[in-house]
């Protein structure tokens, strides 16, 4: 079980995303989504250790999201877990 553990849905998603990540070290966790080319198009830092967090995306107020795949990324400083989501727009 990686310590960059995470949950994404709906997938695929519309109007907003819910990530779920549950930390279970001691020490900073940043959540980026990025677009197909690379490009951080969210990005937000937590240093809650030991709590799990969840956390709203509100896909339909970002005007630089559109339809297409997307890759959610959970990086620790024990490791990196990604998933792919698609935004249906």
């Amino acid at each position: 079980v990686s310590d960059a553990e995470f949950t994404v849905y709906p997938n695929p998603a519309r109007d907003m995303i819910m990530i779920e990540h549950h930390a279970i070290h001691h020490g900073n966790v940043q959540m980026n989504i990025t677009d197909s080319q690379g490009k951080v198009v969210w990005s937000r830092d937590f240093n809650e250790p030991g709590s799990s967090n969840l956390q709203r995306f509100d896909i339909a107020s970002q005007s630089s999201i559109l339809h297409g795949v997307y890759f959610v990324s959970v990086i620790s400083e024990h490791g990196v877990e990604t998933k792919p989501i698609v935004i249906i727009k």
